[in-house]
């Protein structure tokens, strides 16, 4: 029902168009990620005084191949942040092209007081997921704009009258999805990798320690073994009390 209505609010607004001062731009105009960020933009309509916009008809497109969408959400701007003072609808045609619109149900004294109307507001926003390496552009197909055109600015109370809006600039963006940078080593990583070293430098000293002590104790036994093989052939062996003194 929600549906019916909507498409009926916005094709009565969108039977004939004419040229206006405002337009659609979608910020920023240009985002570079990784594979896996996440890339967020807003489509704002600017410049909107001295109309009033209150309905909108948008397709996005984008390469399915490099980025996914993940999320949208409508903006304030044509509702005051109630979701039921206006009608919305969403529609994937497919990965690559999206439909969102929305008409305002909000009474014409309000619409007067909705802050952004005299100059811009966001219309929504996407988030889109990096999902190869690659560019992808952003394009914004506006398939219709409602809006109220204030007949005599001298009379604020006057009933505003319904007018079909048509941008005269809309603006796209651009993503662009670089390969996944090489990781870099969690601080635990790195402390485990320090305890590693640390235990090998340890085993290699204990090891050159215990090879030092078996040189020193087999040479030791070595020269025991000569003196008492000396002795028992009855040489005596040689010190420096051998030899006579001299003089």
């Amino acid at each position: 029902m929600r549906t019916l209505l909507l498409a009926g609010v916005l094709a009565g607004l969108f039977a004939t168009q004419s040229a206006q001062a405002l337009r659609l731009d979608m910020t920023p105009s240009t985002r570079n990620g990784h594979v896996g960020d996440l890339l967020t933009y807003e489509l704002r309509v600017e410049e909107v005084g001295p109309n009033i916009v209150t309905g909108f008809d948008v397709d996005i497109g984008y390469d399915p191949s490099v980025l996914n969408l993940a999320a949208f959400a409508f903006g304030s701007g044509l509702n005051l942040g109630d979701p039921l003072a206006s009608l919305q609808q969403d529609w994937l045609y497919h990965p690559g092209k999206l439909n969102l619109s929305e008409a305002t149900l909000l009474a014409d004294a309000d619409l007067r007081a909705l802050p952004g109307q005299a100059h811009d507001f966001v219309l929504f926003s996407l988030t889109f997921t990096g999902l190869a390496a690659g560019s992808s552009t952003l394009t914004i197909d506006l398939r219709g704009m409602s809006g109220l055109s204030e007949p005599n600015s001298s009379c604020p109370s006057c009933t505003l009258i319904p007018v079909p809006l048509n941008p005269d600039a809309v603006i796209g963006a651009s993503a662009t999805i670089l390969p996944t940078p090489a990781g870099v080593p969690e601080p635990s990583i790195l402390l485990l990798l320090g305890w590693g070293l640390l235990g090998m430098r340890l085993a290699w000293r204990q090891r050159a320690l215990r090879n030092g002590l078996a040189f020193h104790a087999n040479a030791g036994e070595s020269d025991g073994d000569a003196e008492r093989a000396l002795r028992g052939s009855g040489h005596t062996p040689l010190t420096h009390n051998s030899f006579p003194m001299l003089g």
